[in-house]
């Protein structure tokens, strides 16, 4: 999906045949005309004085293909959301000390209508019942027991997603030669996703960018440095709206640091929805949905979103990009496509 705002039509998106609307009630295109269209993104890209961002969801990874073990064909070098979902499921079902308070926690959600969760809904729910148990019990969970199943669903998770991008001519290494060439204004870069890869194509490059964190030998989160906007013009902005891998809290000293060392904190920062809505504004999932929000609301001058691999299952985000698209002078294309794996 991509979308322009400006105060006159030089810099605007013209979709490429009727409009419809998608079963989450985003307008799209029925129709398509791939010439008019490549066009048309040339010259969106191709626009010097345009702020362009990209927002990249779970299935941007699957678009990087590796050797699977046999060598008979290749699997996506990180699995989509199902997929993760799937493999944190095994992991924690066959473990001896979580697998009695996996399968109740499994229990739960299914009392609660969600008979098929992925994972941040089970980290949803297993961080409001830990916030209702507190040294207790809820629901047949203890506390301590909900507290250990979000560190091993996180450290699974961490396990899983630590992947690096082969080669060098991956898409991700296409989007850090894009930012590469763009100074005034830079390339922001947003993504859902709690891998590194971005951050490999961008330093494989040699691209400067900042994500919200200062620091050399344990850089933490400095949110005044996001909102005083004083950053070099050259460097690409990289915003990560669920967490990441390298996120980590400290509950000793309350520090947000980005580190992959557990000793430098021992809780991950993956976000899902119970704390993107329930923390103060000082965490970074608000801080980093703020910048989103500016981003979009941008007027000295026009700017373009494209939304790649994004599944528009975030309600919260959902809403951030509605409102984003709200004025009248503002045009939004949803673009997409199947490709089939051979």
């Amino acid at each position: 999906m991509s979308k322009t705002t400006g105060r006159d039509d030089r810099t605007r998106s013209v979709p490429s045949a009727t409009q419809g609307t998608s079963r989450r009630g985003f307008p799209m295109d029925e129709s398509h005309d791939p010439l008019r269209l490549v066009k048309q993104l040339h010259q969106i890209l191709a626009a010097d004085k345009l702020s362009v961002g990209f927002l990249l969801g779970a299935g941007c990874p699957c678009s990087v293909r590796v050797p699977n073990d046999n060598g008979s064909g290749t699997v996506p070098l990180i699995a989509g959301i199902d997929g993760l979902t799937a493999t944190v499921s095994e992991a924690l079902s066959n473990a001896d000390r979580m697998a009695e308070p996996f399968h109740r926690l499994r229990d739960v959600l299914n009392e609660d209508g969600a008979s098929n969760p992925n994972i941040e809904i089970m980290l949803s729910k297993i961080r409001s019942l830990r916030d209702a148990a507190g040294t207790g019990e809820v629901r047949g969970l203890s506390g301590e027991s909900l507290r250990e199943l979000d560190r091993e669903i996180c450290k699974t998770i961490w396990k899983t997603v630590e992947r690096t991008l082969p080669g060098d001519g991956t898409p991700y290494h296409c989007l850090a030669d894009f930012a590469g060439g763009r100074r005034i204004p830079p390339l922001e870069v947003f993504t859902t996703n709690y891998d590194l890869l971005v951050e490999q194509a961008l330093e494989s490059r040699r691209v400067p960018f900042f994500d919200g964190f200062v620091g050399s030998s344990r850089p933490f989160f400095d949110q005044q440095s996001i909102e005083d906007d004083a950053l070099p013009d050259r460097w690409a902005l990289l915003w990560k709206l669920h967490g990441s891998i390298n996120w980590r809290f400290d509950r000793t000293t309350n520090v947000i640091s980005r580190s992959l060392d557990p000793s430098d904190g021992d809780e991950l920062l993956i976000h899902p929805s119970h704390l993107k809505y329930d923390e103060s504004r000082r965490m970074p999932y608000l801080v980093m949905i703020d910048r989103l929000k500016a981003f979009l609301r941008n007027e000295r001058r026009p700017v373009a979103l494209f939304v790649v691999g994004h599944s528009f299952s975030d309600d919260h985000l959902n809403a951030t990009l509605l409102e984003g698209l709200s004025s009248p002078w503002r045009k939004c294309v949803s673009l997409s496509c199947q490709v089939k794996w051979l």
